[in-house]
């Protein structure tokens, strides 16, 4: 793989998207996209704690996605402080955090390739 950036021993980081070089197939892959939008309520809370419970149960991956693309009702700071919740619960992603907004270069080539 070229043009990207090794984070660790098995995840690259590339422009547009993140390759995880696979030791094994994964079945299962949970995943939480809270909307940056205020801070973590207790429902989007036990959401995110069942979806990262089946991905551990299921020994598959969790990823969390930020869905950013509604920018009027975006507030500052409010991913983060909803990062910041789920690790301090202990629910840590296990790819790099994917924010929606930096994956519009995936999409336009994907319709492109339709």
């Amino acid at each position: 793989m070229c043009g990207g950036r090794r984070l660790n021993s098995s995840v690259w980081l590339t422009e547009d998207s993140v390759f995880r070089l696979k030791t094994r197939p994964v079945t299962y892959r949970g995943r939480f996209a809270p909307s940056p939008t205020g801070p973590l309520h207790f429902g989007s809370l036990l959401a995110a704690f069942g979806s990262w419970l089946l991905a551990r149960h299921a020994d598959g991956e969790w990823i969390v996605r930020i869905e950013d693309i509604d920018r009027p009702r975006e507030i500052p700071g409010a991913a983060e402080a909803q990062l910041a919740t789920l690790h301090a619960f202990g629910l840590h992603p296990d790819w790099p955090v994917i924010r929606q907004s930096a994956r519009d270069g995936v999409y336009r080539a994907a319709l492109d390739h339709l």
